[in-house]
């Protein structure tokens, strides 16, 4: 079946069943992304309460994760209400309930502000409020800024990457209300990893993207060199960037430090060498390894940091090293 060339109305829409309608909203949500909010937000959590001596509120957990997936799935269907032509235009996407008209704009945006504005009130009323406030810049900056810059810059994966980012920063404040050295890390970590995985991406749907008018670096790199530069690039950064808990002040205790840093070395190492293949081969296969080992790569990641953090509280083990970075205070909350 073709892609749609021409915009869809608001009332067309096909016959279906309940199950059908449901699979449809469901996939309003982009599943894949709102997975990867959940697992960001669980870590933040958790890592929030481990790096303060906190007992981790497993309940508290679940209401935060469930909050930040409402509001991220507010997001993806608003998102998917404004690139119905786009979505149209592209084999990859004109399935999706919009652009095959089984699903109206005003149903998407309905949905959007429905989950919106529960997502919002659990994170309100479950949380510290600083979290909602973070989720709320998180569903802004995708919807009003990184979802129109995609036909007008390629720099806007690089944007896009800032609200990605944001997830276990939401789970993190909405534990402790504020922002310690820790929940930087997890931030930095998940933004340098989301550049390789989306450009690998948009690599392998260059032809569609283009086809679109979407502005990916892709698009006009025909030899693949920009973008396996970047790719190796950033996923270097993030290497570097996770082996940074180890060097703050107090945190380097011995052996399970080194464990931690070794793993980290070795799950970066991996992504690296992944894009390092691209590199030698710009091709469909090359990035498609590039996307599939980035998503093993960073629950990898997030797992190593929790477990790190969790180890080193104990009493029993003692700092052997003494950081060369000084202590860096919280943020104070805002009265």
């Amino acid at each position: 079946m073709k892609p749609s060339q021409t915009p869809l109305s608001e009332t067309q829409s096909m016959p279906r069943s309940l199950t059908g309608t449901l699979k449809d909203y469901l996939a309003l949500t982009k599943p894949r992304v709102a997975t990867l909010v959940l697992f960001s937000v669980a870590a933040g959590s958790i890592l929030a309460a481990l790096a303060n001596n906190l007992t981790v509120d497993w309940v508290q957990v679940g209401w935060l994760v469930l909050g930040a997936a409402l509001v991220s799935s507010s997001a993806s269907s608003f998102n998917q209400a404004m690139e119905i032509r786009t979505d149209g235009l592209m084999v990859r996407t004109a399935k999706r309930p919009l652009p095959a008209r089984r699903i109206s704009k005003t149903e998407a945006w309905g949905f959007g502000i429905v989950t919106g504005i529960v997502g919002m009130a659990i994170l309100l009323n479950k949380g510290d409020p600083m979290g909602a406030w973070v989720a709320l810049v998180t569903h802004l900056s995708y919807v009003l800024v990184y979802t129109p810059l995609k036909t007008r810059t390629n720099l806007n994966t690089l944007i896009g990457a800032i609200p990605g980012a944001l997830p276990p920063v939401i789970g993190y404040v909405g534990v402790v209300g504020h922002i310690e050295p820790p929940c930087a890390v997890l931030f930095a970590v998940l933004f340098l990893w989301q550049i390789p995985h989306f450009l690998a991406i948009a690599w392998m749907y260059k032809d569609q993207y283009a086809g679109a008018g979407m502005h990916m670096l892709t698009v006009k790199d025909t030899s693949g060199r920009a973008t396996a530069a970047q790719m190796r690039n950033y996923t270097l950064a993030m290497m570097a960037t996770a082996s940074f808990p180890i060097l703050i002040q107090g945190r380097v205790h011995g052996w399970w430090d080194l464990v931690y840093l070794t793993g980290a070395s070795a799950v970066g190492g991996w992504f690296l060498w992944s894009t390092i293949l691209f590199q030698r081969k710009p091709c469909f296969g090359t990035a498609k390894i590039v996307l599939r080992v980035s998503l093993v790569v960073l629950p990898l990641l997030l797992l190593l940091l929790c477990l790190d953090t969790w180890i080193t509280r104990s009493a029993g083990v003692n700092p052997v090293l003494v950081s060369i970075l000084p202590s860096i205070p919280p943020m104070e909350q805002s009265p």
